[in-house]
């Protein structure tokens, strides 16, 4: 039936790993001079490239520990229902 629910979920986090870090990366660290300037017009920049990077943080967590947990626990009520025969007609039929 396929590769097992944990199997999956790790296979599915770890191909998001490289690419999500890099980009919440790259964006903090293009927003690390605005965060820790001390100059003119740096009471407004300051804030908001905080919260944007505590953004990215908290968003690249969510991606990559949190929704994988969140599926799991979803699946795991959803492999309690037993399947139907229409289920397995289905499955059979499927080509991908």
């Amino acid at each position: 039936m396929g590769v097992p629910l944990v199997q999956a979920i790790k296979q599915g986090a770890m191909s998001r790993v490289r690419p999500v870090v890099m980009t919440a990366l790259m964006a903090g660290l293009g927003l690390m001079p605005a965060a820790l300037s001390s100059g003119i017009g740096s009471e407004t920049q300051k804030p908001l490239a905080i919260v944007v990077i505590c953004g990215l943080i908290s968003a690249t967590l969510l991606t990559l520990v949190t929704l994988p947990a969140i599926y799991f626990l979803w699946h795991q009520n959803s492999l309690s229902i037993a399947p139907t025969d229409e289920d397995e007609k289905e499955y059979e039929n499927y080509e991908g």
